[in-house]
């Protein structure tokens, strides 16, 4: 709150120093109110730009003269038509920017969703194969496509004298040295 508050008596005085509302750099003082109604919900939006609004006023009908800056007080109440008409100008280009980006993130959400349950799935898989090469008495050791080892029972685990833990995901060549005849 209070960086906020400092933000805009910042600007302020920047934009005061270099010209009032006649300032080239008077954009500095919509930069903050453009990021918040892109990402804030519009009561929010509103309250910033009264916040500033009010700020702005004061800081160039009571502080400007303190520092001995004359600007016509005028101008600092023009402060107010020009901030409604930008008001409703940003709300108009941010709002539908909230609202796809509302979308993608519920999009998001869903995806994240079908990964969990897809995740859960194969993991079920895994322990029903688990559960079935557990009980071959035989040695058997499982491979993906790019021969690395996924599943080992027990009974592989006595012959190559390694532990699960040690060979998973690891390349069969690397674990298991094949003879030739």
């Amino acid at each position: 709150f209070v960086i906020g508050i400092m933000n805009h008596f910042l600007a302020s005085a920047y934009i005061i120093f270099t010209g009032g509302i006649l300032s080239p750099f008077f954009f500095i003082y919509y930069l903050p109110l453009v990021s918040a109604s892109i990402y804030l919900p519009l009561w929010a939006v509103i309250v910033e730009f009264i916040e500033a609004s009010v700020l702005y006023i004061v800081a160039t009908v009571f502080i400007a003269p303190i520092l001995g800056i004359t600007i016509p007080g005028v101008w600092a109440f023009w402060l107010i038509p020009i901030n409604i008409s930008a008001l409703a100008f940003i709300l108009s280009l941010s709002y539908p920017q909230a609202r796809e980006l509302l979308k993608e993130s519920e999009s998001n959400l869903r995806l994240a969703e079908e990964l969990g349950q897809k995740t859960a799935e194969v993991e079920a898989e895994r322990n029903k194969l688990q559960v079935l090469i557990s009980g071959i008495h035989d040695g058997v050791i499982a491979l993906d496509n790019d021969t690395r080892i996924i599943l080992v029972n027990s009974a592989a685990e006595r012959i190559t004298k390694l532990a699960e833990e040690e060979i998973l995901g690891k390349p069969v060549d690397e674990v298991i040295q094949f003879l030739d005849n």
